[in-house]
């Protein structure tokens, strides 16, 4: 058995209905406008401004009779506010570092100087004479003695050190040694003048 609604309750149930879209479309018209920069009426709605409009809006509605169901208008959809963009479409790009601004410059390579020649190693000479012991050393070209020592009762006189030749005489009484030595190729060569009064 099909139930009938009365006329004027159907009308009542859309004239609430209408009065609670026009209230709801105030509210997000006002609130677009706030946000918007008050392109609309000045300022947002109060808190007590608020609480009237829903109180308004809950006492328009109209409780439905059993079997009766209520549609929403579609109008009520149409005057739904849009979503905010969201904070992140706003948030600027992080600003480049100093580091990666700078473009990177591998060293440069340094000249390198000519490795210098090596050394001439040294080459020592001893000898032991009549009268004492003579040593030398040459280091190249250059010579130079290192020690004279005269025997027992027997003197040293260095005529010269090196660079060039080294001369050394041992005497004693009666008898003479002279000990003159130069480097030839690196090494030390001697020559040797012995003399003894008979």
């Amino acid at each position: 058995m099909q139930r009938t609604v009365p006329r004027g309750i159907s009308l009542a149930v859309a004239a609430s209905w209408l009065l609670l879209v026009a209230v709801t479309g105030t509210i997000a018209a006002r609130a677009v406008a706030v946000l918007d920069g008050g392109s609309g009426q000045a300022g947002p709605l109060s808190q007590q401004e608020v609480t009237a409009a829903l109180a308004a809006a809950r006492a328009a509605t109209v409780t439905p009779s059993p079997g009766q169901t209520l549609s929403p208008s579609p109008s009520a959809t149409a005057t739904t506010a849009a979503p905010l963009p969201s904070a992140t479409a706003t948030t600027a790009a992080p600003a480049p570092s100093a580091t990666s601004a700078t473009p990177s410059r591998a060293p440069s390579p340094r000249p390198t100087a000519d490795p210098a020649p090596p050394a001439p190693s040294q080459v020592v000479r001893t000898w032991a004479v009549t009268g004492g012991e003579v040593a030398v050393a040459c280091t190249g070209d250059s010579i130079s003695l290192l020690y004279a020592t005269p025997s027992d009762g027997w003197t040293v006189d260095v005529g010269s050190a090196g660079p060039q030749r080294v001369e050394v005489e041992l005497t004693q009484e009666g008898s003479e040694t002279k000990v003159s030595a130069t480097c030839v190729a690196g090494t030390p060569e001697r020559s040797l003048q012995e003399h003894a009064d008979d």
